[in-house]
């Protein structure tokens, strides 16, 4: 049974028929003269089963143990600029009224006048930035790819996050931001980040970030039933990358409707 689905069949009984007195029947020995008023057996009290209390309360103890588990134990990442949060689920027309658009690496803004096919990742890399202009934006040092996750193809504006990526040097200096309510922009290996990164509350091990931290590994991985979560040494320095993308199967497609 999935955890949007449940269900409970119920049954109707049909009375007997009480009728016997008109049908010239003979009552039983002990019942009531002729005349007067009919007696009624006594009714018996139902038993309550315990196999029907459990039968009640085991999907709803299934219902409130997996909500618990996703609301409270499953970490959801949160993602903020200039002070508007977001999170892989906010749709990107959410961000475009927030004025964080969709630009290049030079800071220009990307048209998002396309309808995505079901269940398809772009593999197009758009970053955030602050709107300064009809044209140019502020980069935030977000990067993201945007996906469809239904099964019905869906205009950009409709689609949300499949992948984040946070680059401290794609940042520019004047746009805030933070990650699980800190301020990500100094993401080094120093005595810090294993403080940063164990208060987000993002599932890695201490011992990993600490390994990361003192430069023993250039790349840690974590996950739970929702997110995958990377810290890794970029390629051509000795900056750091977050990468965080939901842990849910679709299809890679550069190929739009426009």
């Amino acid at each position: 049974m999935s955890e949007e689905q449940n269900g409970i069949i119920g049954s109707t009984t049909t009375p007997g028929n009480l009728d016997w007195m008109a049908q010239g029947q003979v009552p039983f020995a002990g019942a009531q003269a002729p005349g007067q008023p009919m007696m009624q057996a006594p009714k018996k009290k139902k038993k309550f089963r315990i196999g029907t209390l459990i039968c009640i309360l085991l999907p709803l103890l299934v219902i409130g143990g997996s909500l618990f588990y996703f609301l409270v134990i499953v970490h959801t990442p949160k993602f903020e600029i200039e002070g508007f949060e977001f999170t892989t689920k906010t749709k990107v027309k959410d961000l475009l009224e927030n004025g964080i658009v969709l630009c290049n690496s030079a800071g220009e803004i990307n048209s998002t006048n396309k309808t995505i096919y079901p269940k398809t990742i772009l593999t197009t890399y758009y970053n955030l930035g602050v709107k300064t202009s009809d044209k140019l934006a502020n980069k935030s040092g977000f990067v993201v790819q945007i996906a469809n996750f239904t099964g019905n193809s869906k205009p950009m504006e409709e689609c949300m996050i499949y992948c984040v990526w946070f680059y401290p040097d794609k940042k520019s200096p004047n746009v805030k931001i933070r990650i699980d309510g800190q301020d990500w922009s100094k993401m080094a290996r120093d005595e810090n980040l294993k403080d940063m990164v164990m208060e987000s509350g993002m599932p890695f091990e201490e011992a990993d970030v600490a390994a990361l931290a003192a430069g023993k590994t250039d790349k840690i991985t974590a996950h739970n039933p929702s997110y995958v979560f990377q810290i890794y040494k970029s390629k051509d320095s000795e900056e750091l990358t977050l990468c965080i993308n939901r842990n849910v199967k679709v299809n890679s497609s550069t190929t739009t409707k426009k």
